[in-house]
């Protein structure tokens, strides 16, 4: 979570009790979006079932990154972020949890504020390297975690056309 983003504070309490009563191993939630003066942008609201989140999973990271809560087993397993896949190093992670048998799950309800400005990782100056990096993932989900379902692979095939989209013009749904 960036020092800036603001978590309710409920949010690990409810996510925690996800975690006991229905055995997901990583657990995340929807966040609304809010400038430097507080301000709503929008939401962010990715799928919420395990089985949602499989299918997606190519196409787009399933979580929101400071939202995530996994249990200890799954470090122990899959094991740490991989330097190499710096800026995308959680989309990675979530990649190969799932590979390894592991299901996560998000609450669709906002309990976090992720502050959006114009050094955010996915809008940001860096954002091309971003998604160099997204792109990277999912050659590694299709070629070492065995992603390779007709959907994965169209899902992989469409990525190079997410560099021409301009992300500052591509902002979370209002609501």
């Amino acid at each position: 979570m960036d020092c800036d983003d603001v978590s309710l504070p409920i949010r690990i309490e409810e996510e925690l009790e996800v975690v006991d009563k229905q055995h997901s191993d990583l657990v995340g939630c929807w966040a609304r979006v809010i400038d430097g003066s507080n301000r709503n942008i929008g939401y962010l609201s990715p799928p919420c079932e395990w089985q949602t989140i499989r299918k997606y999973l190519l196409f787009h990271t399933p979580f929101l990154h400071s939202t995530i809560l996994f249990r200890r087993r799954v470090v122990k397993v899959v094991g740490l972020y991989k330097p190499e896949f710096e800026l995308s190093e959680d989309y990675e992670f979530y990649m190969r949890a799932f590979s390894m048998g592991f299901r996560g799950m998000n609450l669709s309800i906002c309990l976090h504020m992720l502050r959006e400005h114009d050094s955010s990782m996915v809008r940001g100056e860096r954002w091309k390297q971003n998604r160099i990096v997204n792109l990277k993932c999912k050659l590694t989900g299709v070629f070492d975690y065995r992603f390779n379902k007709p959907r994965d692979i169209f899902f992989l095939g469409i990525t190079p056309s997410s560099f021409l989209l301009d992300p500052k013009k591509c902002l979370p749904q209002k609501g």
